[in-house]
């Protein structure tokens, strides 16, 4: 890929960049240090033009799909992004992370039931994958469908114990569904492995007040749902 642009500082970003761009991991240089300065949105502006004009002419157009669906997202656009991880797809039907990715995407989109339907061929395709599990407990729990969205959280601690993220999920759900005492097993571990969750910290002390039968209605927002805090 081969930029022209009167900017030093562009011209050597994307210096570091491999010319053949698709499927091949981005540099560290690329965005993840830059990403919210006017510096980034410029090297995606030009990402997206490049990418668009390119698209046309590649033999293997999904890697080109997927690639500009992500730096889409990255711009807020995501029916864009979603259109174009939907063509790589097509191309694609078994790379589990962009099935993973576009599951998100539709997620972010509000659009629950398809983003579950690309998630879970990503499990099909790949049992045990970290992502496609928390990312399907997120939407079940968007959903309100809490003893679902805990069977997923719970397959996520199989995988990866130390997840505070999916303790936390946990003990809120358990007191949702009335299990105090599971509840408080999976806050305690939240916080143990995190001590400065303060989320955790305050749905614990729901938990404990309700067995003591103190109430405080400040703790009454703490079992609504809400965004996850740490998303996969």
């Amino acid at each position: 890929l081969l930029l022209i642009t009167t900017n030093r500082r562009v011209r050597f970003f994307y210096s570091t960049i491999n010319p053949q761009l698709w499927g091949i991991p981005r540099n560290p240089l690329d965005f993840n240090l830059l990403r919210d300065s006017n510096l980034a949105r410029e090297l995606r502006q030009i990402q997206i033009t490049s990418i668009k004009e390119m698209l046309p002419s590649m033999e293997q157009k999904a890697p080109a799909h997927f690639y500009l669906g992500w730096h889409l997202a990255e711009e807020g656009r995501l029916e864009e992004a979603i259109v174009h991880y939907r063509k790589g797809i097509e191309d694609e039907p078994f790379n589990t992370q962009s099935l993973n990715d576009l599951g998100c995407l539709l997620y972010k989109a509000g659009e629950y039931d398809k983003a579950l339907k690309y998630l879970e061929r990503s499990l099909e395709l790949r049992p045990g994958f970290l992502r496609a599990l928390g990312n399907s407990a997120y939407v079940h729990l968007a959903k309100g469908q809490d003893e679902k969205s805990l069977h997923y959280f719970m397959e996520v601690l199989r995988v990866k114990p130390d997840s505070a993220e999916a303790h936390y999920q946990a003990g809120r759900i358990g007191i949702r569904l009335g299990n105090p005492v599971d509840a408080a097993v999976h806050l305690r571990q939240a916080i143990r492995l995190e001590p400065e969750m303060a989320e955790a910290h305050d749905s614990l002390a729901l938990v404990l007040a309700t067995e003591r039968q103190v109430f405080d209605p400040r703790w009454l927002s703490l079992i609504h749902i809400s965004e996850p805090t740490r998303p996969y």
